[in-house]
């Protein structure tokens, strides 16, 4: 003879019943909300981390806005550095409206991640002849990062953009002579290298010593909205004069899934030349046509 407990089913359904409120959420974890992403035209997903900060670069990181003496360049200099290889990924690093700071060439960031840069005000490099550089092949840019993914350079204004100004009439020197004193030693504005998911917007780039944007090995990029200039007057044309700007190309672009749309560019060589599909570091072996 069988017998029917209604206790035991009671006691049953009611620990079914705690298993799928309490238990089952833990072992099988709960979703992921630390980050989201939205995406652009081109599909370049930026990340938005959700303990994202924001710095200024004066008032957290103690640049100083102004001043073109030497000291203070190198200071600026090393500062930045420093902030884009150990504070920044994950974060917005933020130059204000109302500022002009100044550089000396050579910054370089290696494997920055989830970075946003907003370039509010200016950014001027005054040249200067660093100990290394005769020893350095290619010429360092003012402001390389390598070996880095999804970063965005813009500026927080849709209806304004910042300016990262290479001052290269102080490289150019005299028409022609300038040239055949520092032939092609002369920095690039910027270059990447090596670095995926690269968003730029809302900027003008303006007078590159030499190249003006130097994408080397990327992949998934996208450039809008900005502008590229390098001249020497304000001449309608390319005079000759404008035209002893040698080699001031605009973008030289070597990569995949690169989109660029939207800008307008005023150089004395190439508005945008297309090079070969190296994927590898040229650090060692650079190719300057």
């Amino acid at each position: 003879m069988m017998m029917q407990c209604p206790g035991i089913t009671v006691v049953v359904f009611f620990f079914f019943f705690f298993f799928l409120s309490f238990l089952l959420p833990i072992v099988c974890g709960s979703p992921n909300t630390s980050t989201s992403t939205s995406t652009s035209t081109s599909g370049i997903n930026e990340a938005h981390p959700a303990q994202e900060e924001v710095f200024d670069f004066a008032q957290d990181f103690g640049g100083v806005p102004f001043d073109n003496s030497f000291d203070v360049c190198a200071h600026n200099s090393d500062t930045l550095a420093r902030a884009l290889q150990h504070n920044v990924s994950g974060h917005t690093l933020r130059f204000a409206a109302d500022q002009t700071f100044y550089f000396h060439h050579g910054i370089v960031a290696s494997h920055v991640n989830d970075c946003r840069i907003e370039i509010n005000g200016m950014l001027r490099f005054e040249r200067t002849e660093l100990p290394n550089d005769h020893l350095l092949h290619p010429f360092p840019a003012c402001w390389a990062m390598t070996h880095s993914n999804n970063i965005t350079f813009t500026s927080s204004n849709e209806k304004e953009r910042g300016i990262i100004d290479g001052q290269g009439s102080q490289w150019w020197g005299y028409p022609f002579i300038g040239y055949l004193q520092t032939v092609e030693n002369r920095p690039r504005l910027l270059r990447f290298n090596l670095t995926n998911n690269l968003l730029i917007e809302r900027i003008v780039l303006q007078d590159s010593p030499y190249h003006s944007l130097y994408l080397d090995a990327v992949h998934h990029v996208e450039i809008r909205d900005m502008s590229i200039v390098a001249r020497r007057t304000t001449v309608p044309g390319h005079s000759w004069v404008d035209l002893t700007a040698f080699n001031t190309d605009g973008m030289d672009v070597s990569g995949t899934h690169v989109h660029v749309h939207d800008v307008d560019i005023w150089v004395q060589d190439d508005c945008i030349a297309v090079k070969d599909r190296y994927n590898h570091s040229r650090d060692d072996d650079d190719d300057d046509d």
